[in-house]
């Protein structure tokens, strides 16, 4: 029992870790390119479930009970029962931890952009209202070929917009995902494959380790790179509001697009950066794209802070160290003098210079997307 105890333990210890390494997989759907067989066959392989787990146990199981055994086993059980009850408790208990890992426990979603005067800057789309207003299509995704076909629940994009009573002509749809992935669709596309926003297959709720808890869902099984998962927030529109909120001393204003501009402008030398992501049929930013930005000092009227916090609309925040501001960083505001879309990180995005200086990296990202206040404490 001792041994069968431990064996049965570094299987759960396994299992728990590869639930947990699911947040850091680049599953297919997450590559701009379309994925190939091996590379499905690769994600498939990281993807732990508690069946497998169980299908394990059992067969070692079944080759380690053999007949002439049970009379010693049933002994040794019967005299270390304090102990196999404790085991089997755990395993029981462990299995219901990675289950619930397994599970995601995200309930609602943001909806931002070209929204109606009643719905405010953002809307929260809560998993009670998506169920109040669930639509039920067979379907596959086709990042999952061998699942084949299931029916899916969830709310189409077309009730999200009633129900927002946001602009109904709209050029498309923003998708990011909770790891900032982006995809991006046509207000056309999404009408003629009937887009939702899936939370249940087969009447069960969809597992991260299939996307869940929210992941876009084509009812015409549709282009693989489309299927974006780990839904976070929803843009309807190409473009949000371009303005900034500033904070200062515990003092708010906001900075439209007329202010931003007339902040002092720097030409930047580089490709424009952008989120991950697919955005067909848009084209992303090349070498010969204008990308223009000023620096965040420059936002700034006050030198009276220790830090200053950089909030995006989606994603974590950026905390700066004061003497941080004495780099370049650069608050991008326009690709090529148009305003930034959301397919792209807009309004506002922001590049740190962690290559040129070594001391930033490590403790700064590269980019900040979709920035949406700035705040000095």
């Amino acid at each position: 029992p001792t041994k069968l105890g431990a064996s049965v333990w570094r299987l759960v210890l396994l299992a728990t870790w590869s639930s947990k390494q699911d947040d850091h997989v680049n599953f297919p759907s997450q590559k701009a390119s379309l994925p190939t067989s091996s590379n499905r066959l690769q994600t498939s392989n990281l993807l732990f479930s508690i069946k497998k787990v169980t299908k394990v146990l059992f067969e070692a199981a079944i080759s380690l009970f053999k007949p002439k055994m049970g009379l010693a086993l049933v002994t040794l059980i019967g005299d270390n029962m304090k102990r196999v009850v404790f085991i089997l408790g755990l395993f029981a208990f462990t299995c219901i931890l990675v289950n619930n890992n397994l599970l995601a426990r995200q309930k609602q979603i943001q909806i931002i952009g070209q929204l109606g005067a009643e719905s405010g800057q953002a809307f929260v789309l809560t998993q009670k209202m998506m169920e109040a207003n669930a639509t039920t299509y067979t379907s596959q995704d086709p990042n999952f070929p061998d699942d084949g076909k299931k029916e899916f629940k969830g709310i189409t994009i077309e009730k999200i917009i009633e129900l927002t009573k946001a602009d109904e002509n709209i050029d498309g749809v923003t998708f990011i995902a909770n790891n900032v992935y982006v995809t991006y669709e046509p207000i056309e596309q999404i009408r003629k494959d009937n887009v939702m926003i899936a939370f249940s297959s087969n009447g069960k709720r969809i597992k991260k380790n299939r996307g869940g808890p929210y992941m876009v869902m084509h009812e015409q099984v549709s282009d693989q790179g489309l299927y974006n998962w780990y839904i976070d927030t929803v843009i309807l529109g190409t473009s949000l509001t371009p303005e900034l909120t500033i904070v200062e001393g515990g003092n708010s204003r906001v900075m439209d697009a007329k202010a931003i501009a007339a902040l002092p402008g720097e030409l930047l030398n580089y490709v424009p950066p952008v989120p991950r992501g697919y955005r067909k049929p848009l084209a992303s930013p090349d070498r010969d794209t204008q990308t223009e930005g000023t620096f965040l000092r420059d936002f700034l009227t006050s030198d009276n802070f220790n830090e200053v916090v950089l909030t995006p609309y989606v994603g974590k925040s950026v905390t700066l160290k004061k003497e941080d501001l004495s780099k370049p960083i650069v608050v991008l505001r326009s690709f090529d003098n148009q305003k930034i879309i959301s397919a792209y990180g807009g309004p506002y995005s922001v590049v740190f210079p962690v290559a040129e200086h070594p001391n930033l990296a490590g403790r700064l990202p590269q980019f900040l997307f979709f920035l949406q206040k700035i705040e000095t404490r």
